[in-house]
């Protein structure tokens, strides 16, 4: 595939939408061996400034002399803006890189069991656990998604959890109450 085909089969997997649940992570993170155990990570949730406190937090890591990998979402232009270490995006070249290598895990899993096929997020959190892995960072910051405790960046055993305001946004995936969306 040119990189431009691998980019648009990372970018259609997005037309598949999301589904919740941190089995479809576990078994790709398996496969890869695990690159989420390779350093340790600061994991933060909530509905409203998940972005804003990973950038502070990746900052004070970063200044306090840590390679840092931070891993945010949504991208405005380019998926690599989801993945940076030492607040550089990986270029499109590093993305399709990481889309090549994670084909054919996608493809093995999901001619197992279409049902287990991973999402475009849990590819994307998978290429930037490997990233960060290989570039051996001193730490992660991973900003969930729309999961919650469902989401693909549990897979990660984090060091520190920060949970920001908690609203009823979303609440046909988390439920209806803010207990049982902060559960």
């Amino acid at each position: 595939m040119t990189p431009e085909e691998t980019l648009r089969w990372l970018t259609g997997l997005r037309n598949l939408g999301s589904r919740l649940g941190v089995d479809r992570m576990r078994l790709l993170s398996a496969r890869l061996g695990h690159p989420e155990r390779a350093q340790p990570c600061f994991h933060i949730a909530g509905t409203n400034g998940k972005g804003s406190t990973s950038a502070m937090i990746e900052a004070i890591q970063r200044a306090q002399g840590r390679r840092t990998g931070l891993y945010t979402s949504p991208h405005l232009i380019a998926i690599g803006e989801r993945i940076q270490v030492d607040r550089v995006p990986l270029p499109d070249a590093a993305v399709v890189a990481l889309a090549e290598r994670l084909r054919p895990h996608y493809d093995a899993i999901r001619a197992e069991d279409p049902e287990n096929a991973p999402t475009f997020f849990e590819l994307i959190t998978a290429a930037a656990l490997l990233e960060f892995a290989e570039r051996k960072v001193d730490v992660a910051v991973l900003e969930t998604g729309l999961g919650g405790r469902l989401d693909a960046t549990n897979v990660c055993a984090p060091e520190v959890c920060v949970i920001t305001s908690i609203g009823l946004d979303h609440q046909e995936y988390l439920g209806p109450t803010l207990a049982a969306i902060a559960a």
